[in-house]
């Protein structure tokens, strides 16, 4: 940000000595960020998963409509699972991505210095596919967003679906 602001001291110095009344420069648009929008159309997948030293008894959701009805699939333990599910779960966690502002999350987290191999921690990946082959796409090394509230919401959406389908099949 210091840069940033040296640039526009800068430009802004040259420009009131020329009498230039213009006050943008490629600098300055370079350093702006990409805005990041919600995609638009009907929400087809969901995909969560997660891997580290614990092993949760549910994992590796995969909430879909895209190739049929809705499912879910997931690992309990160890099994592999998958159920049917409500069309309306898709609402609730388009809801969740719109409220929790998850399209705005960055591609990757990670604070591993450079040169470090790290042998442990956590690595999760979130995907939210839309209509129109949009996507929201996250993941991270043993980091998260800053505000991961929408990313833990849809873990409980999955979770709770998954285990109340778990006791169903019982």
């Amino acid at each position: 940000m210091k840069v940033f602001a040296i640039l526009c001291s800068l430009f802004f110095s040259a420009a009131l000595m020329t009498g230039c009344k213009t006050t943008t420069t490629a600098a300055s648009t370079a350093m702006e960020k990409e805005v990041k929008t919600m995609p638009q159309g009907r929400l087809l997948e969901v995909s969560y998963e997660e891997r580290g030293m614990n092993f949760p008894e549910y994992g590796d959701f995969k909430l879909s409509r895209r190739f049929g009805p809705p499912t879910l699939a997931f690992r309990h333990w160890s099994d592999e699972v998958k159920i049917e599910v409500s069309d309306s779960l898709f609402d609730v966690a388009l809801n969740i991505i719109k409220e929790g502002r998850m399209y705005e999350y960055e591609t990757l987290y990670d604070d591993t210095p450079k040169g470090i191999q790290m042998l442990d921690g956590t690595k999760w990946d979130f995907t939210a596919v839309f209509e129109g082959k949009q996507y929201i796409f996250s993941g991270g090394r043993s980091t998260w967003p800053e505000d991961k509230k929408g990313l833990d919401l849809i873990i409980q959406l999955l979770t709770d679906t998954a285990k109340k389908g778990c006791e169903e099949k019982q």
